[in-house]
């Protein structure tokens, strides 16, 4: 059986990784971690370490890092030609790691002990340490802010520069994801509530509250032109307006959803569920063919699109 079939007849528990470059699924204790590179199309597997969350990023053209959180530890791992080297491995934290994400600078990593940590993307060593007083369950940045929730449902955002302390929220229930853009902060709650606030004002009020979705809202995402905020449950995806929170969009998935993921360049919204990887467009994408099609083009191009779409 070729990959493309293996993984058609198995994408329950599969996930998209943040960029939509590879699948992942983290298996189980007695099961390995499999990853699928979208464009080699070749299958590499992963120590079975009850590994908890995955990170992946370019080093070069030819080489991958794949930053693998296991319990407390990191392990880092570099990807080439379907190849896949443990580099380094770090003692990062005293309990389990619930995240991890990428900025320009750094990976970091949240745990359940209460600390969310900064580790230079040159050397792997440790740059800084941001402390919660309950378990980080999620984190998420923007330009030089890092938002982090914890389970007390405290709200943390901090500036990456100085390291300082810039907001604090608490809305008393734990909280499943945040998102922040240059404005707003978002962030879902373990009672399917999504709040939304004002990034700039001194006070801790929230701007809208909503409670459309019945499920947990584990993704939360600022398109990058911050124009629109994407909210994911297993059972639906809606997209939403910044400027007045309309709601733009409401997709509902016809199969239980493991992941979502927004491409790169904005278009389109990735997702995996018990059947199949599929995507919807965003309208970003709408909006760029908007602007192709009120353009001075060749008709025989404009019929190509409208085919394409």
């Amino acid at each position: 059986m070729d990959i493309l079939e293996y993984i058609e007849n198995n994408y329950e528990g599969w996930e998209i990784a943040e960029d939509g470059r590879f699948l992942y699924n983290l298996g189980s204790e007695d099961q390995e971690t499999l990853i699928l590179g979208m464009k080699s199309k070749s299958l590499i597997e992963l120590p079975s370490d009850m590994n908890n969350c995955l990170l992946f990023y370019e080093q070069s053209e030819s080489d991958e890092r794949i930053i693998c959180a296991s319990d407390c530890i990191i392990n880092i791992y570099n990807y080439s030609v379907n190849k896949c080297t443990l580099i380094k491995s770090i003692e990062a934290h005293d309990y389990s790691i619930t995240s991890l994400i990428k900025t320009d600078k750094y990976i970091i990593s949240a745990s359940n002990d209460e600390t969310i940590k900064l580790w230079s993307l040159d050397n792997f060593d440790m740059v800084y340490t941001f402390n919660h007083n309950d378990d980080v369950l999620c984190i998420n940045y923007n330009d030089n802010y890092l938002v982090s929730g914890d389970f007390q449902g405290v709200v943390k955002v901090w500036n990456l520069e100085t390291f300082k302390l810039i907001k604090e929220i608490n809305v008393n229930e734990y909280i499943v994801s945040v998102a922040i853009s240059n404005k707003l902060i978002a962030l879902s709650t373990s009672k399917s509530k999504l709040y939304i606030y004002d990034f700039e004002c001194n006070n801790s009020n929230h701007k809208y509250v909503f409670s459309n979705q019945e499920r947990y809202i584990y993704f939360l995402q600022f398109s990058s032109d911050n124009n629109y905020l994407y909210s994911g449950t297993a059972d639906d995806l809606i997209m939403y307006s910044t400027y007045d929170f309309k709601i733009l969009n409401n997709y509902k998935h016809q199969n239980f959803v493991n992941s979502h993921c927004l491409t790169k360049d904005n278009y389109k919204i990735l997702y995996v569920d018990e059947k199949k990887l599929d995507y919807i467009y965003t309208p970003v994408f709408h909006n760029f063919i908007f602007n192709i099609l009120s353009s001075h083009i060749p008709h025989e191009l404009i019929s190509l699109i409208i085919k394409y779409l």
